[in-house]
């Protein structure tokens, strides 16, 4: 939340709304867990448009996204 080309960072509203697409993706796997690798699919989509950037933002939301999701490590 605290990024220098992020005004306002993503809700609970908005990690919510991940947590469910990953589930429906892990579910349309066939899985009823969800792996790493379904939140990665899903989060530029389920999260992308819910970003406010900063003026001075010299990125679109989807390439921050990918950029924001690139940058965390998954254990």
């Amino acid at each position: 939340r605290t990024h220098p080309e992020i005004r306002v960072g993503l809700s609970p509203r908005a990690g919510l709304a991940l947590l469910h697409a990953a589930r429906a993706m892990a579910l349309l796997a066939g899985r009823g867990f969800v792996l790493p690798e379904d939140v990665q699919a899903v989060f530029v989509p389920a999260t992308a448009h819910r970003l406010t950037l900063d003026g001075s933002a010299s990125r679109s939301r989807e390439a921050l996204a990918r950029a924001l999701l690139a940058d965390v490590p998954v254990r």
